[in-house]
């Protein structure tokens, strides 16, 4: 009896150790298949060559219509163009209108140079040849008369006129013939003129006592 019970003791043992190895081994083989198994490689083969998937005629036709789109020349926009050529005119314009009005301003400049130079001459002459009327000089008239001239490019007076009365005709002509008995300026205020000159010269007639 104690044997049978020690066979089935091992025959159980060995039975149970055996089955258990039996399970391990056929675990461990199930796992090992399915890590190398096709089915679970395939989808990661599929990812690695859609990333680096060859191109396609279409998308190398699309690449190469995109590069020669790039090298050709721009084609100018004819608003933008005629926008630049009538900024170009109106700086052309605004800078021609700006060395008009220097010039303009230069001359007026001068103009008003040689103006001032006339005039003073004119005062000048005008004292040399000066006589207060004696009629005037005896009754007391006095007053202030404005006498325009226009000299010529040449430097000749050719008229003399009353712009503003004394109020007293002799002391008027007076003035204008004063200003009229000078006639021509001299050569070194002459030759530098540039046109007419328009000119007003008042004449402030005051008699002082003595």
């Amino acid at each position: 009896m104690k044997i049978n019970r020690l066979t089935i003791t091992i025959t159980l043992s060995a039975s149970i150790h055996l089955a258990v190895a039996t399970y391990y081994i056929g675990w461990h083989s199930q796992e090992n298949l399915l890590m190398s198994s096709e089915t679970v490689g395939q989808p990661l083969n599929i990812a690695l060559q859609q990333a680096t998937k060859p191109e396609t005629k279409q998308s190398k036709a699309k690449q190469i219509s995109k590069k020669k789109i790039n090298k050709q020349p721009l084609r100018p926009n004819k608003k933008t163009t005629a926008k630049s050529e009538e900024t170009e005119k109106l700086i052309e314009q605004q800078t021609s209108e700006t060395i008009t009005e220097k010039q303009n301003t230069e001359q007026n400049s001068q103009y008003a140079l040689q103006s001032n130079n006339m005039i003073k001459y004119l005062s000048s002459e005008f004292r040399l040849r000066f006589k207060y009327p004696m009629l005037a000089r005896k009754r007391g008239w006095q007053g202030t008369v404005v006498v325009g001239l226009n000299v010529t490019q040449k430097g000749k007076i050719t008229q003399v006129a009353i712009q503003q009365s004394s109020g007293h005709g002799v002391l008027d002509r007076n003035a204008v013939n004063t200003f009229r008995s000078i006639n021509q300026l001299t050569p070194e205020i002459s030759q530098n003129l540039l046109r007419n000159h328009q000119l007003s010269i008042p004449v402030i007639y005051n008699l002082t006592g003595g």
